[in-house]
């Protein structure tokens, strides 16, 4: 993945996002989830697509798709740097992810 210019990088973190909005197949989401995990794109470059993301999680009605989601993206945490523009997103995995860790859902 590092041979991609930065367009390039962009575009395919676009499509992932796109996997991730609108896939109900957990085998589709988890690759997408580890691509994005390869490619870790800055919170700032993709703000719009991380907020879809999060209203997709806050809207999932599928448990396990929704911890799957949760878990993949808890793991990209710890891969970003954290600052003032994406804290809110990160607490919020972060609140989601100790949520099933202690199962009350």
């Amino acid at each position: 993945m590092n041979q991609l210019t930065p367009e390039e990088q962009d575009e395919t973190v676009y499509y992932i996002f796109q996997i991730l909005r609108t896939s109900n197949d957990q085998s589709e989401l988890e690759v997408a989830c580890d691509l994005l995990l390869k490619l870790n794109p800055p919170f700032e470059n993709h703000q719009q697509e991380f907020s879809d993301f999060k209203n997709r999680i806050e809207s999932e009605g599928n448990t396990a798709i929704k911890k799957l989601l949760i878990n993949k993206f808890f793991d990209l945490k710890g891969t970003s740097k954290i600052n003032k523009k994406n804290n809110e997103f990160w607490d919020f995995i972060e609140a989601r992810y100790k949520d099933y860790k202690e199962g009350s859902h």
